[in-house]
């Protein structure tokens, strides 16, 4: 089998260094921004413990979180990891209490890390509740949730006591110098500053950038490539429903703007639901705290 290249990027790593100086970090961004490359490279940079758990779809429910998190539990500590088996997810608050009890006898090795893999699928509140419970109540373990979406974890609380750490979006946008780097690892051909327009136009999302670096390798400059288009089209707009797609299509004009200013433009009274929605789902839709824009 082929073995995948992996462009490491110190300066991210040196961000995720922060897994271990909280009990509880979430790194947030859209589809194709590297999360799982990004703390994957870093585990094996750092060649630490872990254990890993992925959500594969949205069926998934409390059970089979449960399931996974003893499993990986047992390759560990096999006798704590089987009683929790055995105790099942947690219906209420004394049970939950017991349950981070038992955890916090654990047998882990120092710098441990759980790594909760597509998050956004999570339907179920009780999971977040309980991962907000163990990131508070267990010292030994850190856990680092991957998402899309922060919706659905109950993290207000978290934060306010320093217990927690978001790493979003910007983090794992690539650099000029990384796209560089990258086009060498892939063995990209290029003239001039081809992947510096590419890194630009697509505001360092790293899928968008590897399938206009393909195209140029066919001849079709960064801008005029029909596979981007449809990239776009299909998981950044059709995935909306059509008063998202018409709002979209209104504040496109508009590079940078105010949640008043896509009021008065588009006319729709759910805006601010709107962009909060895009903000969290969307990888062209990005929130500047310092100009509220």
């Amino acid at each position: 089998m082929k073995r995948q290249k992996v462009l490491r990027r110190a300066r991210v790593n040196r961000v995720l260094e922060s897994i271990f100086d909280y009990p509880l970090t979430i790194v947030e961004a859209p589809m194709g921004y590297g999360k799982t490359t990004a703390v994957r490279d870093f585990i094996t940079a750092k060649r630490c413990p872990f254990m890993w758990l992925t959500f594969l779809s949205s069926e998934d429910t409390h059970i089979f979180f449960w399931d996974r998190l003893s499993a990986e539990i047992c390759r560990f500590d096999r006798e704590t990891g089987d009683s929790l088996r055995s105790l099942g997810f947690p219906a209420d608050a004394s049970q939950t209490a017991n349950i981070i009890s038992l955890m916090r006898g654990l047998e882990l090795p120092p710098g441990t890390i759980l790594v909760i893999d597509d998050y956004h699928l999570v339907k179920d509140n009780r999971i977040g509740k309980l991962l907000s419970h163990m990131a508070a109540g267990l010292d030994e373990l850190h856990i680092a949730v991957l998402t899309r979406d922060i919706s659905n974890l109950e993290i207000d609380e978290l934060f306010v006591k320093g217990q927690c750490c978001l790493l979003q979006q910007h983090t794992l946008e690539f650099t000029d110098e990384e796209v560089l780097d990258y086009c060498t690892l892939m063995d990209f051909s290029f003239k001039d500053d081809e992947p510096l327009k590419a890194r630009e136009y697509t505001g360092g999302w790293i899928s968008m950038i590897y399938l206009i670096m393909l195209g140029i390798q066919k001849g079709i400059p960064v801008g005029l490539n029909h596979t981007i288009g449809s990239l776009v089209e299909n998981i950044l707009y059709n995935a909306y429903d059509g008063q998202i797609q018409q709002f979209l299509i209104r504040v496109s004009v508009m590079d940078s703007f105010t949640a008043e200013q896509a009021l008065f433009v588009t006319g729709e009274e759910r805006t601010e639901e709107f962009l909060r929605k895009l903000r969290r789902e969307n990888a062209f839709v990005i929130f500047d705290e310092m100009t509220e824009t």
